[in-house]
């Protein structure tokens, strides 16, 4: 009897169907964290590839930032005493070799991906890349570059001759700049006498531009500020062209010398 009794037992437990309720539910748990995991590994993925991708992206924007502003102030030797004009073009235009180039690369890196998604990692580079171009230009030709010249020169200079996208907002932010760059150009050239004539062209052109940008909509939170500072370099400008035309003629011959922070500013 007790082993009849034994053998019930036994039978009892393994054929008990909670066993097979509970083994079932715990490969289920099993499979599901599996399936998570594999999902997180790949989100985990992404996000990695993604910051990887817009840390280098940062850094091209900020290579371009520098060389931009080291041809910047190449540009402002433009009308140095000893200096050649053409050549200072000559070493500008091979300064913006490494900046294409850089480009290029950023070009690459966004193969695939959504511009906007990355545009900020590299929107200050594009900027002072286009304040530099520009300020080129001006000094070939007086004339202010277009978006469309500038995504023409990007193309010529790369090697598979593809386009590259400038967003009309950097392309703006980038002109603002340009005001600054001319202003200390103006300033420079005040006290040469054969560049008068410059001077009074440079407020002009800046009158121009200020003028243009004052009827913009705000297309960007930076746009207020820009301006003021545009507004400003303009005043120093005309301070300057003032002083010209007053004590110019009344000393001909002197040397134009004044200090632009006892200017007035309101």
């Amino acid at each position: 009897e007790r082993g009849r009794g034994r053998g019930r037992g036994r039978r009892d437990r393994t054929s008990d169907p909670s066993d097979n309720t509970l083994k079932k539910s715990r490969v289920g748990e099993a499979k599901l964290d599996t399936e998570i995991t594999r999902q997180f590994a790949e989100y985990s993925k992404i996000l990695d590839d993604t910051n990887d991708r817009r840390e280098r992206l940062v850094k091209l924007s900020r290579d371009i930032t520098i060389a931009s502003k080291r041809l910047i102030f190449l540009l402002h030797r433009f009308h140095a005493a000893g200096e050649d004009p053409q050549a200072i073009l000559s070493q500008a235009d091979e300064s913006l070799l490494p900046i294409y180039k850089n480009i290029e690369t950023i070009n690459d890196e966004l193969k695939g991906h959504e511009y906007e998604r990355y545009h900020r990692a590299f929107s200050p580079g594009l900027q002072e890349f286009i304040e530099a171009v520009s300020y080129h230009e001006y000094l070939k030709t007086g004339r202010l570059i277009s978006i469309k010249q500038v995504e023409d020169n990007i193309q010529a200079a790369n090697s598979k001759q593809e386009r590259f996208q400038i967003t009309p907002e950097d392309f703006l932010l980038g002109i603002t700049d340009l005001t600054g760059e001319l202003m200390r150009l103006t300033i420079n050239s005040a006290s040469i006498p054969d560049l008068h004539d410059l001077c009074l062209r440079l407020l002009q052109f800046m009158g121009q531009i200020y003028a243009h940008f004052c009827q913009l909509p705000k297309f960007h939170y930076e746009l207020d500020s820009k301006l003021r500072v545009m507004e400003q370099s303009l005043r120093k400008v005309e301070y300057a062209c003032c002083a010209l035309k007053v004590r110019g003629s009344e000393y001909p011959m002197a040397p134009l010398d004044f200090d632009m922070d006892d200017q007035p500013m309101d």
